[in-house]
């Protein structure tokens, strides 16, 4: 049977201070709110922010089907008290190559404090085992140099830049292309060890 994103990766996950979970309806504000905020948006050149509940309700219910749009996306919350602070997932996911592209994204508040990477391993080390993952990439715009930290101290490798990938308002913006093979990852289990 071959593998499928919703059978064998899509489901909560818990790490130390985060839990994993699929979007709802119930998460509609904080999604309009978190991708209508300048801090959050800035890099982000691939679409306009949000303006509209409805919008935030289209890309929840967007990645309800992860089998259909070969995408998932989680809400990144705090354990302690389920306040969602961000969300992560897989795009583009290729179950012939056995590759996806990773996106991820937090709350200005939480920056800095490692939760983002926290996730991320959770989530890449679900993907491994779950959907055996030879190649997962990022693109990351040249300018945000916290998300291309977060990702090289993973294991991630700078490919190059591609050039002017997205076009936003009128103005083409360049990317850093990255990726991590199986050899380059270290996962949890591995980092509590050291």
């Amino acid at each position: 049977m071959p593998p499928s994103i919703s059978r064998d990766l899509f489901r909560p996950l818990t790490t130390r201070r985060l839990r994993l979970r699929a979007l709802s309806e119930s998460d509609a504000d904080f999604i309009l709110a978190h991708f209508s905020d300048p801090e959050v948006c800035h890099y982000l050149k691939d679409a306009e922010p949000l303006s509209h509940r409805q919008e935030a309700l289209g890309l929840i219910a967007h990645f309800a089907d992860p089998d259909r749009v070969r995408a998932c996306r989680w809400g990144v919350c705090l354990a302690e008290t389920g306040q969602i602070i961000g969300t992560l997932g897989f795009l583009h996911w290729d179950a012939h190559n056995r590759s996806a592209e990773i996106g991820f994204d937090l709350a200005y508040r939480w920056w800095g404090q490692g939760l983002m990477s926290e996730a991320l391993t959770a989530v890449i080390d679900a993907a491994h085992a779950g959907l055996e993952l030879n190649r997962i990439w990022a693109v990351v715009h040249t300018g945000n140099q916290r998300s291309l930290k977060t990702l090289h101290r993973l294991g991630f490798v700078t490919e190059g830049v591609a050039r002017e990938l997205f076009r936003f308002r009128g103005q083409f913006h360049d990317h850093y292309c990255l990726s991590l093979l199986p050899r380059d990852w270290c996962g949890a289990a591995d980092r509590e060890r050291s």
